[in-house]
This record gives structure tokens, sequence and C-alpha cells, in this order.
């Protein structure tokens, strides 16, 4: 990406994405559907524009229509983009925008490090929010960029890190439907609540407001996303490299549309020329085709777009309703020796005839006695005819005459506890009525629920004034909490939590005032701060079949009081978890290795957290996953023994290397009925090389926090180093090369003794020769804020001998993506370390040698291993 020196003047900066507008440039501003290209990019060369403006234009500009100022450098206005009502963007749930800005005026006072929410901030406008990049700010913004989309409620989240004149930096903000996050060069600075997005967004104008405030400098690459980024995409998008395959499918990969006949577009890459386009039913054939395959190579074209379902083009006769298709562009230019780029393989499904995606979904169980049902509707129907009950024969076979419904929606009523019920929908289209699937749910019983536990005072202290079993946790208190208290009064909730169906799911805490939440031990929400009702919400991908440990905290303080736990998906619409997908906490949860866990040592124990009730716990574990789920105490080799509770721990003993195993972990108490609580079935593999550290097993209980392995300068200055951060989670859990968490290593040589360590003793000797191991390698990945420093690796053996590597790049702790840093052992036994003895690990920042006042700053370790060649 080459950045050019321009300005851009602006108060507003609003994405505007239809409506009447020069073609030249809102043709530009679009949704990415998936491929994270620019939206807008002034250049005609791919990434490698910029808006060019005026960059002596001082003043702001007056009036309600936004303005292009100088784009051609006149420094007066030539365009202004106003796109009116009406604007095509759909959002409901998530949206990202991720730019390169470049002040073009300095910030003296540094006032663009706050990362303090204004929320409710009043912008002139109702019912609407932003998020802004604000620097210099004192009375009236020296400059200041938004992006404003309908909403409500409505706030301001301000993007940390001070911003610095002619500095290239990179913004990315995600909204999740709830929570604004965003990052400055790669790094998070804010995460707040800022409401849901509505369902018809009016994003009008581009330009400056009349704020009299300005942009000055310049933005490039900006790019808008319909899904909440991840770390990767995020590093993505600060690349600089061309995208030379095909992106930005329409239809959207994985989409569904309404017609037999679509026009496919796509964005070109950087370099082409041509385009040949694959198109079919059948996935493994659209992927390995070659143009000598004319049952799916539709041809080279020039243009970016393809007519199918119609004369001409593919299906000529029409797309099939209910099928799915699947289609490829490679990009060519033969030109280019690289050429061709193939393509991915994107799909779509055609809107069936029959109804489709019930809920609740087929085989659901735990279902509300009071759930409403609903469908998506079928090609074409006018109106639908809805057959239910609880006898699947009659449900299946009954003629048509089912009750008649022009929405795609039906109230059966309340009904039973425990019981299964059948449903139909038939799809009236006219001349056709077209007979559906035969649908099954099961309402929850009347087992199942929350532990609840409510304390006085706001910091769950002494022992619990009331303990209950609630269903679900969905309080919206009047006056009082429990027990008589109103006020100054906390809870906790404490249960099993299942899911239906395979996939991401969103967690959301609706709280007045503060909240914590878990999951498996991990804290993933944390507003532990007075406030009004507002919702906090994170993400984690869940297993059908797996049990996880939940745990919410809360504390009232005055005024409104709400605590508040639901949950969100692609199947489920949002709602409180139900009865049933809660479950009293009696199972097994929080395995560590985590459950599907890959690259995990050959030598390792196994830990997990012990149901309430249990006083016992049996262990299986095996390499056949059938076997360790079906298995008892008489299966031998698969059963491990009976332990107390208190031991929840098992040494498997030395593993294969790159292996899968399986275990599993029953919860006993012979005096209790329901015993055993039989646990789910976990994995993990091994790896295939050393693992020296993975930085999986620590936790924020007492003695085994990271800081108690890996010994730093904190205690008695030995060094200016601090592993691990000062509150919980102690170790870093949203920035990590592998698994689930990385260790935060706090450096500062600014003074005495100018160079910070961190350093782990083994009690066993290391063997690093194993299966001819002879590379030592770790990640490393920096701040954008950090300064350039040497960055160094010890390594001593049990006889004291000591070897040192160096970092050459001392960037590398500037940088925002991991660098895998490749140490071969020889620079360590060339000092007579032995290789096949090492006692410690030491990783520092700055010279032991040579020590020099340096800089202060943060970086991350993680996945440190030996290879083979």
């Amino acid at each position: 990406m080459c950045k050019k020196s321009i300005c851009f003047v602006s108060c507003f900066l609003i994405l505007g994405l239809a409506g009447i507008a020069p073609a030249d440039l809102v043709s530009q501003w679009k949704l990415d559907e998936g491929s994270g290209k620019t939206a807008f990019d002034s250049g005609p060369g791919g990434n490698d524009g910029t808006l060019f403006g005026d960059t002596d234009w001082t003043t702001g500009v007056s009036g309600t229509a936004l303005e292009f100022f100088g784009l051609g450098g006149s420094g007066s206005p030539k365009d202004y983009v106003n796109c009116g009502s009406g604007a095509s963007l759909d959002i409901t749930t998530n949206i990202s925008i991720a730019l390169w800005i470049k002040p073009g005026a300095d910030d003296p006072e540094g006032k663009a490090t706050t990362t303090a929410p204004m929320a409710k901030a009043d912008m002139n406008q109702s019912n609407s929010w932003s998020w802004q990049v604000r620097y210099g700010w004192g009375g009236a913004p020296k400059a200041f960029m938004s992006f404003t989309f309908n909403s409500s409620p409505r706030a301001w989240a301000f993007v940390g890190g001070k911003l610095t004149r002619d500095e290239w930096v990179h913004i990315a903000c995600s909204h999740d439907g709830a929570t604004l996050k965003c990052y400055v060069n790669g790094e998070q600075t804010d995460s707040t609540a800022m409401g849901a997005f509505n369902s018809s967004p009016t994003p009008v104008l581009i330009g400056s407001d009349g704020w009299g405030c300005d942009w000055i400098g310049a933005i490039d690459d900006v790019r808008i996303y319909n899904h909440c980024l991840t770390d990767d995409e995020i590093a993505a998008t600060m690349s600089t490299e061309p995208v030379m395959t095909a992106g930005g499918p329409t239809p959207r990969d994985g989409s569904m549309i309404d017609k037999k006949l679509t026009i496919l577009k796509w964005r070109a890459g950087d370099s082409a020329v041509t385009h040949e386009v694959y198109f079919g039913e059948d996935f493994a054939k659209v992927s390995a085709a070659t143009p000598a395959d004319t049952d799916v190579f539709v041809g080279r074209q020039s243009a970016a777009t393809l007519n199918v379902g119609m004369p001409g083009g593919p299906c000529p006769t029409g797309l099939v309703p209910g099928k799915t298709y699947y289609w490829r562009v490679d990009e060519i230019n033969e030109s280019n020796p690289d050429s061709p780029w193939k393509g991915p393989i994107w799909s779509f499904q055609v809107q069936p005839l029959t109804a489709w995606k019930p809920y609740p979904a087929d085989g659901m169980k735990y279902v509300d006695p009071d759930q409403d049902l609903s469908w998506q509707k079928g090609m074409g129907v006018l109106f639908h005819q809805i057959y239910f009950g609880d006898d699947f024969e009659k449900v299946s076979t009954m003629p048509a005459g089912g009750w008649m419904s022009v929405t795609a929606a039906y109230d059966p009523g309340t009904l039973q506890l425990d019981k299964t019920y059948y449903w139909r929908i038939d799809e009236f289209a006219g001349a056709v009525t077209t007979k559906g699937p035969v649908w099954s749910f099961t309402t929850r019983g009347s087992g199942g629920g929350v532990k609840a536990q409510y304390f006085t005072g706001m910091q769950l202290a002494g022992d619990p004034v009331l303990t209950q079993t609630e269903g679900s946790i969905d309080h919206q208190w009047a006056t009082e909490v429990a027990a008589g208290l109103a006020d100054g009064v906390s809870a906790r909730w404490t249960a099993n939590l299942q899911v239906p169906f395979t996939e991401s799911y969103r967690l959301i805490t609706t709280s007045d005032d503060g909240v914590r939440l878990w999951l498996d031990g991990r804290l993933v929400i944390d507003n532990w701060t007075d406030h009004g009702t507002t919702d906090n919400t994170a993400t984690a991908n869940l297993i059908a079949g797996q049990n996880y440990g939940i745990r919410m905290e809360y504390y009232e303080n005055t005024g409104g009081a709400v605590a508040q736990l639901s949950w969100e998906s692609a199947s489920l619409p949002r709602q409180i978890i139900p009865q049933g997908w809660l479950q009293l906490p009696l199972w097994a949860t929080s395995p560590s290795p985590a459950h599907n866990a890959t690259n995990t040592p050959q030598e390792l124990t196994l830990q997990w957290l012990a149901g309430d009730e249990a006083t016992h716990q049996d262990v299986y574990f095996g390499d056949s996953a059938e076997a360790v789920a079906q298995a008892d105490s008489s299966t031998t080799g698969i059963y491990q023994g009976r332990q107390a509770v208190q031991e929840n721990t098992f040494d498997p003993g030395p593993l294969d290397w790159n292996k899968t195993y399986y275990w599993r972990v029953d919860e006993i108490n012979t005096a209790n009925a329901a015993s055993p609580w039989k646990g789910s079935v976990w994995s993990f593999t091994t790896a295939d090389f050393i693992v020296v550290e993975d930085f999986e097993s620590y936790t924020d209980e007492e003695g085994s926090e990271i800081f108690m392995t890996w010994i730093d300068g904190w205690a008695d200055s030995s060094s200016g180093s601090r592993v691990g951060y000062l509150i919980p989670p102690y170790a870093e859990q949203k920035i990590f090369h592998g698994g689930r968490q990385s260790m935060p290593l706090d450096y500062n040589n600014v003074a005495s003794p100018y160079y910070s360590e961190a350093q782990r003793t083994w009690d066993t000797p290391q063997n690093w020769t194993l299966k001819g191991a002879d590379t030592l390698v770790l990640f490393i990945r920096g701040n954008a804020r950090n300064q350039a420093a040497p960055l160094y690796v010890v390594v001593e053996d049990t006889a004291g001998h000591s070897g040192t590597a160096t970092q050459t790049d001392t960037a590398v702790v500037t940088a925002t993506t991991w660098t895998e840093w490749k140490i071969p052992l020889s620079s360590f036994t060339a000092a007579g370390v032995k290789a096949n003895s090492i006692e410690k690990l030491t990783i520092g920042v700055g010279s032991r040698t040579s020590p020099a006042p340096g800089p202060a700053g943060l970086l991350y370790i993680d996945d440190i291993r030996v290879t083979k060649p």
C-alpha cells in the first residue's frame, strides 16, 4: 500500500452506500461480502491509491451537505456525495470497518490516548450512534473522523493510542450487535456497549457536517465487512500486499437466493485481465476442474459478472429450487508468470419450494412450553397449511386441510412439559401445494436450572444469605433482590451449559449494576462497575454434546436492579438461556488441555473442575473416542480408576507424538440416586515437536499463576520486567498465537539495570534433542506503541553452561502480528550448552552484557517449541 501525503477535510465521515451520487465515487463504496477488498480506494491501481485533498485547508464546512474538498488538490469543492435516504446496506447484527489514516496535525496534548467512552453523547441527530477517531481534544476537537449509522441507544467509543502527524495508523472497529471493539495497529484499545443496529440503517453522507472541525490528513483503504473481524482478519487488513484472487462474491458465499435466476458478481483480482469461471452442483468437481472439464467450465471472459439461470448462461432454463450451486473464478493475466490465480469455492442455495429452517429446530430439546413456531417460507408461497400434534403418524399422513396462515409463524399455546411434539408445514403457491417434512421438538422438563447464591454486600463475601435453584438467570427486580435485600447485594449463579448446535454463540449479560461471566473457568465478560441497564457480550465457539461451566457474578448498588443471561447464534434468536440448556453444576467441566486442543505436550497432566455433588470421580482415557464414550468401570485399559474429588488431575504418562487421545470424567456420589453424572468425551492431539512452553496450563488460582513459573524482576528489581497482568486474568487471553492464552511481558529499561527478563527453571532437565530436533522456535508479538529494542534468549544447562541468541531485527517488538523466531540449537551448543540437559530458559529485552538506557513497552510470547528439520 503506497501511502502518500494528502489531506482529507471532514468533520463527519459517514459511509454512503446507496442513492444518487457521482458514480466515480460512490461506486467504490460497497459492503464487502467476505473478501475484505477495499470499499474505497481513490487510485486506479487497487491498494495503491489515496484520497487527495488540500493540505492547507484549515476551516470546517458549513451546511448539511458533506463534501470532498480538492480531490485534485484545488483547495475548493469538486464534488459532494449526498446519498439521501433509502440506503441499501442491510445490517442486523455485525459490521466492521478497517482503514488507514495519517493525521496532518500533531496531538500535542496526547488526548487521543483516552479509551473512556462518552455514553449517549448528543450530535444533533436522533436515534443514531457513531464510532470515531479523535485527537487534539480540548474544547472543540482539532480533528476527528466519524462513522455513523442509525441505531439506538447511541454512544461514542474512543480509539486509544496517540496519533502522530504524518504517521500512518491502522484502525479497525467491529460491532457485534451490542458491543463495539476498536483496534489500533492490531492492538485492542476499547470495548464499549453501544446498543444494537436497527434493521434499516441509513448512512447518508461523506465529508463535513458543518461543526467547524477538520480532518487534516490522509485516509486510505476503507474496508467494510458484514461480520466481526478476527485477529487474523485484522492483520490481513493491515497487509500492503495486492489481492490477486477474486473476492467479494455476490450472492454472498453460503447465502440463500429467492429466485431461479441471478447475476453472479465478484471483485476482480488486482492484476486480472480476464476471468475463467466454473459453475456446477458438485463441490469436488468445481474445486478440481480445469478448462478441459466442459461440464463445469463456463469460459474465459473479461467482465466480472455472469448470468445464471437464464438463456446464454449456465442452467439456461432456470436454477432448481432447493439445490446448492458452487462456483469458482480463476484470475488470468497471461503476461504474469504467476497467473492463473485459482479462486476459492463459493456457494449459494436456491430457496426451496417447501418450508425450511424451522424454529425450534428439528430434534431440538429443552424447548420452552410457551415457544411459538416459525419457519422460512418456500419460494412463491401465498399461504401455509400447518399440522401439529404429539402423534408422528397423524401429523405425517394427515391430508390437506391444516390450519392456514399467511405468516410463517404459529402459536400452539402452552404445551406440556417433557413431551415430544411433531409439526409439518405444507406450502401453497397457487396451483400447487408442496408437502413439507415432519419436524419434531421436545419441551423441557421440570429439572435443570442454575444454582443461585445471594450475599450481603457487593463483594460476594462470607456465607450466602440465600441459596436456591432458579430455572434461568432472568431478573428485573422492582425492589427486593433476595432475602430482604434491595441494595448493596451481590449474587453468584453457577451451572453447566449445554448447546443445541455446534456453532458460534454470543453470550449476553444484561445488568444493572456490575457483572462478570466465566465460561469454563475463563473470564469472558468483566464490567464490574456501577451502570444502568447494559448489555455486555462474549463470543464463543461451542460444541453440541459438551458440558461447559458457567459462572455469572453480579452486584447491585442502588437504583435499578437487573441481571439476565441470554444467548443467540445463527440458528437461535436472542433469548434468555432457558432451563434445560442450563443444568445444575453437577458434571465435570473446564478440561485442560481444552477440548480439541492441538500441539499439546507429550507429557502433561490432565485437569478439570469437579461437579458440586461429587465425592469421587471415575477417569477414562484412551485413543478411541467410541471406546472412551462407551466404557464403564469394567473396561480394562480405558478405565483408569476412581479417585477422591479433591484429586481433579490425572497423569496419563508419556504419550506418542502427533496422536489424538480421548478422555472422560464421571462424577460420583454413591449417596445420590442421580449419580453417576457421565461426563463429555474430551480430546487433544499431541505435537510432532517438543513443546517447551505453550502457556496453556496457567490459571488465576493461587500457586498456578503464570508469574509463579516465569520469574520476573517485579519483586526484587533484578530486571525491569513484569510477567502477567496485575489483576486477573494474569495471562493474555485475547492475543495469542495458539491455544487460548499467551504470556504478556512488560519491560522497562528506562532505569537500571537497563534490561528486562523472564526466566523459567525446570526441576527435571529438558532433552531438546529428541527425534532429531535441532531448532528452538518461539513466537513474538509486539505493540505499535513500542520502540525498537534488542530481544534475546539465554539457554542454560544443568552444568551452568549458557548460550545467548539475539534477534537481529530490533523492530520485532513493534510488530503487531506474530513473528516466528527460529534459533538453531547450535547457537547454544557452540557455547558449550548440552542440549539434552536444559535447566533454564530466559527471554529478555535490552542487553545483559552491554546494558544501556532503553525504552519501556509490552510484548507477548507464545508457543515455544523445539522442532525437527
